[in-house]
């Protein structure tokens, strides 16, 4: 399929314009530590983010003392291009940005126009063009997912005071459990098998940890479930109360509706489990963090904006040297549940993870 990409012509077009979003009255939400305001004229995008963000939506605006951020989203025509403007947030016009918020097939390249650079992130959107407030993106391809993270990120960067992760995590007997592992390792899964049973639900895309409280910072976004192994309790909820994601290969699952009990309550990240593999049998392994270790330890983008990266490494460090740190073999959703409430229900960690 034919790929359009911003050219220069668009980057002309854009100088000057105004977007017809401009007076519109934005959806708000909060995201942590901030808030995040979507204006737009596309309403599919609207009402995409409405039902991934339902419970992070704020009817107060951007009253009161959280920093905020607006996005606005509109379409030029007769291009159809999608921009996408920032305020509130740092400036996106340098070479480096995209590279700390984004997974990028090639470094940015000046892109003839004063101030706009280009660049393919990896994502089917397709190359982009930004300057410093702007982003100029093919409206013909599946664009609404990258807006939506990349609005998500910016948000995130400005939160300096917390590491944000790719991650799910839950409050187990009172303790805070900190789930991390790449794409499909099953942090959804274990999490939503552990809400299923009342224990409260950070998330299971991205969490954050306040620094130096060690403090579980809760980001619900509706959970999007793979097809495969899920615990008991989350496949009966599933099976009343779901709807297809956007890409038809996951299932979105409003959290809070389907597990009320699984609210989010004050906690610290007691706990970081590392999901290793899938095995015959659930184990958990006792771990010291070490240079070995930095792809557990890499935390989401968007926290490597938010401030000088060696004050951000150490507080990394930080956070894994106050936590218990285990890898776990998950043979299923259930057992690795089931392991992971006897560990914070043990006495002696090492042990409880030998003989489980």
């Amino acid at each position: 399929m034919h790929r359009h990409v911003p050219n220069t012509a668009a980057l002309e077009a854009v100088e000057g314009w105004r977007s017809p979003a401009q007076g519109l009255v934005p959806d708000w939400y909060v995201l942590a530590d901030g808030l995040l305001g979507i204006r737009s004229t596309e309403e599919a995008f609207l009402t995409r983010l409405r039902s991934n963000y339902r419970e992070c939506a704020s009817s107060a605006g951007q009253s009161g003392p959280l920093p905020h951020v607006l996005c606005t989203v509109g379409r030029l025509e007769p291009r159809g291009a999608i921009v996408v403007e920032f305020e509130g947030a740092p400036p996106l016009g340098d070479p480096d940005f995209p590279r700390r918020i984004l997974t990028l097939r090639h470094r940015p390249t000046a892109s003839g126009r004063d101030g706009w650079w280009r660049v393919d992130p990896d994502h089917p959107v397709g190359e982009v063009a930004y300057s410093r407030d702007r982003v100029l993106i093919d409206g013909h391809g599946p664009w609404q997912s990258f807006v939506a993270s990349l609005a998500v990120s910016r948000c995130l960067a400005t939160q300096a005071g917390i590491l944000f992760y790719h991650a799910a995590a839950n409050r187990v007997n009172g303790c805070g459990v900190l789930l991390l592992g790449v794409s499909g390792s099953g942090k959804t899964s274990v999490s939503l098998a552990l809400a299923s049973r009342g224990h409260a639900f950070y998330g299971d895309d991205i969490v954050g940890v306040r620094v130096p409280s060690q403090e579980l910072v809760p980001l619900r976004r509706a959970a999007h479930v793979r097809q495969g192994p899920a615990g008991v309790g989350v496949r009966a909820a599933l099976s009343s109360s779901t709807s297809p994601s956007d890409s038809g290969q996951r299932i979105r699952a409003d959290v809070g509706l389907l597990f009320p009990a699984a609210a989010a309550r004050p906690a610290r990240a007691d706990y970081v489990i590392c999901l290793r593999r899938f095995a015959d049998r659930t184990r958990l392994e006792r771990f010291r963090p070490n240079i070995e270790d930095v792809v557990w330890l890499t935390p989401h983008a968007s926290a490597l904006a938010a401030g000088p990266v060696g004050r951000q490494a150490m507080r990394i460090v930080s956070l894994f040297a106050a936590s218990r740190c285990f890898f776990l073999d998950s043979a299923s959703p259930e057992s690795a549940a089931d392991a992971l409430e006897r560990l914070t229900e043990c006495t002696d960690d090492d042990e409880c993870a030998r003989t489980r």
